[in-house]
């Protein structure tokens, strides 16, 4: 896991904030990017709109036990 920056601002957060990534728990036990997630879910912004939203690594998960 890495943090991105534009100049001044971090693009994880950013994204975060405007519910356009998740907070992959399994690497990063920050607080300030799980609130930040837990907002744009409240707010149901971005990918959190959709009532069944399907993290990349439960998605990845599915595909492989099809091809398995």
């Amino acid at each position: 896991m890495a943090f991105v920056f534009v100049e001044d601002k971090n693009v994880n957060k950013e994204l975060l904030k405007a519910g356009l990534a998740w907070h992959y728990k399994y690497y990063s036990r920050d607080p300030e990017l799980a609130k930040l997630e837990f907002e744009a879910r409240s707010k149901k912004v971005g990918l959190w709109v959709e009532p069944n939203a399907m993290p990349p690594w439960e998605w990845r998960k599915k595909k492989r036990k099809k091809l398995g």
